[in-house]
């Protein structure tokens, strides 16, 4: 087999449930007679820095940190290459832990003639925002965004579903159906390339929506990514985060247990857990981080 770059290696060994059609194992890509500066970090023009004076906050758009992304349309295809161009958007760089697939152009690209270019960023959780940026570039240059964020979302059909780490066939702009606030409704006055961010007082969300256009031709699909989405961790309740950790269950067991045998079988004094209502135990188990829930939000 062809001589691969390392993170080429990691990010194209597939496994059976990513494997695009029956048989393959592995695909490899020559590596370059050098390290791909995309790859060891990006350069400072396409970096969208934390906003100033706020401690604690960090870039949840990362997969590495669960965060997943969906788009319209892509036009590297839906393979394994062009799923993997795709979630460079969610791909740092080595200095950053997160090495991003090289091998030719390795940014993210909306498939020609598109009639809606759209990017969905799920953070897999509820944070608090205040600032969310993106690169671009001249080539396929953007020539107008919009951006929004929501704590639920729907598809546009809702009869389908939104397919996280690949193109979505050109359907119509996913509905942000709770709590959708509106970060920039539409800019047009962007540089031809680096970066660009947008600010907001302490906003909740868990979903991110970019809309976009390019000016580069007619039809032509804008050049992408990476996204950073900047903001502080919330705690983990029972109304932000609609699935439940393999933890809670085993927690709410144990709760259960405790009320059926409400009396220790060797004093037979009441057991201090027993008079506890249930409101009051989701009450004390929502102040842990969602963080705390190894398994939640899967």
């Amino acid at each position: 087999m062809a001589e691969t770059n390392l993170a080429v290696r990691k990010y194209l060994r597939l496994r059976n449930d990513d494997a695009p059609e029956e048989g393959v194992e592995e695909v490899s890509i020559p590596a370059a007679s050098a390290p791909s500066r995309d790859n060891l970090v990006l350069e400072k023009k396409f970096w969208v820095e934390p906003p100033p004076g706020q401690a604690g906050v960090q870039n949840w758009a990362c997969e590495s940190r669960g965060a997943r992304v969906a788009v319209s349309t892509n036009i590297w295809g839906g393979g394994v290459q062009g799923q993997q161009k795709l979630k460079n958007v969610l791909r740092f760089g080595d200095l950053h832990g997160t090495p991003r697939f090289i091998g030719g152009d390795s940014t993210f690209i909306f498939q020609e003639r598109t009639r809606t270019q759209w990017m969905l960023v799920d953070l897999g959780g509820l944070y608090s925002l205040t600032r969310i940026g993106v690169s671009h570039y001249c080539d396929r240059w953007l020539d107008r965004i919009s951006v929004y964020t929501g704590t639920a979302v729907q598809p546009a059909d809702r009869s389908g579903e939104i397919r996280y780490g690949t193109h979505n066939d050109g359907a119509e702009l996913p509905n942000l159906s709770r709590n959708m606030k509106t970060w920039v409704a539409a800019i047009t006055s962007l540089p031809r390339d680096g970066s660009i961010h947008f600010d907001r007082s302490p906003t909740e969300a868990r979903f991110v929506l970019l809309v976009v256009s390019s000016g580069h031709y007619y039809g032509a699909g804008a050049r992408l990514g990476p996204v950073f989405v900047y903001g502080r961790e919330l705690w983990w309740s029972f109304e932000t985060h609609h699935s439940f950790p393999m933890a809670f269950h085993d927690v709410m067991a144990l709760i259960q247990l405790v009320r059926k045998s409400p009396r220790d079988p060797d004093t037979g004094k009441e057991h201090p857990f027993a008079t506890l209502p249930i409101p009051l135990w989701r009450k004390i188990l929502s102040n842990l981080k969602s963080n705390d829930w190894k398994e939640a939000e899967k």
